[in-house]
């Protein structure tokens, strides 16, 4: 059994914390395939302030930060597992601030789909 494995299944509070990190990024990637998959116009991803955008993209794009979202979960996770028996309040800090990311990340895509 790899450490990974081993520290999701044994400490309640941190797996509960991963399955809503991966839940939500897996709802937010779903969420921005199925509205986004027709799109062939540029898409607003960012306002600069309440009169202009000031960045416009793809929908590739927006499937991008859901892969770069996910990634930087996945790292956090690694090294919440790998901090897990040394230093433990980091690794709750590392497993809680990816489900904070997780669901900032399904309300950014939220919004973008919105918007446009």
């Amino acid at each position: 059994m790899s450490l990974f494995s081993h520290f999701f299944l044994k400490d309640l509070k941190i797996r509960y914390a991963a399955f809503f990190s991966i839940a939500f990024l897996v709802a937010a990637g779903l969420w921005a395939v199925g509205a986004l998959q027709n799109t062939d116009h540029f898409l607003v991803i960012h306002f600069a302030d309440r009169r202009s955008p000031d960045f416009l993209g793809t929908a590739l794009d927006v499937y991008r930060m859901v892969a770069i979202g996910g990634a930087a979960i996945a790292v956090n996770l690694l090294l919440a597992s790998a901090f897990y028996h040394r230093i433990r309040f980091l690794s709750y800090l590392l497993s809680y601030f990816s489900a904070f990311l997780s669901s900032l990340l399904f309300i950014g895509v939220g919004v973008i789909i919105s918007r446009n």
